[in-house]
């Protein structure tokens, strides 16, 4: 039965919290914590689900729907729909990984890593129409809330794949235009899919004048690392950031020119009607500093303890 949250339980509570003293809790990971409470708005957990991999959150509030995990008494949301427009992408960040219809040569096949309620991939089914996409997601309980919840559903050009993402790519050697990694455990990506060796793999599955599309979490002395791996193995590197978030389009060539990738955006914006228009996006490229930081190896990703460390705060 849904759980609602609304103004005369918010009332109560604050009565209760008046008369009983306070107690120290640890974070639980079993309760759903609004992180922007608003009393005017009633939220209501459609369904909590527990999995070997995460604790999902199914939460409405209003006319959005979002996917949200609890790890370690923090939420980090997943994925939110518009029930009124489902076209929307309500997440600004997931507007800078549409540049990847720039950056890509050609716009064929796509592999996506990591599912959530799938409003990326379904974008660019919508906008693209000859785009196949190859969606792998670790989690079946993602996929199950994904269809039941959010409307993504297979066909001839949409695949899901359960299992882990960087043993697909280890098994299947199918070329890509489009990679995007969007994995996350808790609020840091899994450290297998940070490293050298992964980008290499990474990289073997790409088409030559592919790019590959990753959301990471901004301004950590990770990011930095991260960056500093991924030029190991690609020749080009755009970042774009939003609210803490990086998405970063690496390529294996060198950069376009801003010319070319003017260009290229007029045309595919023209081709494609993208509800998002690529040109106003292309333009809020962040400029990035170089900086010394370890390469993340198999054998060396302290991915936790980076992630903690915040990086120094950059500029556009």
């Amino acid at each position: 039965m849904p759980i609602r949250f609304g103004r005369k339980l918010l009332a109560a509570s604050i009565l209760l919290a008046a008369a009983a003293p306070a107690a120290a809790e640890s974070p639980r990971d079993d309760v759903y914590v609004d992180d922007k409470p608003d009393p005017l708005s009633t939220l209501t957990i459609r369904e909590r689900i527990e999995t070997e991999y995460n604790n999902i959150f199914i939460v409405q509030k209003g006319d959005f729907l979002s996917m949200t995990f609890r790890l370690k008494g923090e939420n980090t949301r997943q994925s939110v729909l518009n029930l009124r427009d489902r076209g929307q992408l309500p997440l600004p960040h997931s507007h800078y990984q549409t540049l990847a219809a720039v950056f890509a040569g050609k716009l064929k096949a796509m592999l996506m890593v990591g599912l959530g309620g799938g409003s990326v991939p379904a974008y660019f089914l919508r906008h693209v129409p000859e785009l196949h996409v190859t969606t792998v997601e670790l989690d079946p309980g993602v996929v199950a809330a994904a269809r039941k919840y959010f409307g993504i559903e297979e066909g001839p050009r949409h695949r899901i794949a359960t299992g882990d993402g960087r043993v697909f790519l280890q098994r299947n050697k199918a070329k890509y235009d489009i990679v995007m990694i969007d994995a996350f455990r808790g609020g840091y990506v899994p450290f297998h899919l940070l490293t050298n060796e992964f980008y290499t793999l990474l990289a073997s599955r790409m088409e030559p004048d592919g790019v590959a599309v990753f959301n990471l979490r901004a301004n950590t002395q990770l990011f930095d690392s991260s960056l500093v791996t991924l030029k190991r193995t690609f020749k080009s590197i755009e970042v774009y950031e939003w609210s803490g978030n990086a998405i970063v389009l690496a390529r294996l060539v060198p950069p376009m020119t801003a010319e070319e990738r003017m260009a290229r955006a007029v045309e595919r914006q023209a081709q494609y009607k993208f509800r998002y228009e690529l040109v106003p996006l292309l333009k809020d490229v962040s400029k990035i500093d170089a900086k010394e930081a370890r390469l993340l190896t198999d054998d060396f990703a302290p991915v936790n303890l980076y992630d903690s460390i915040q990086g120094q705060k950059r500029g556009k």
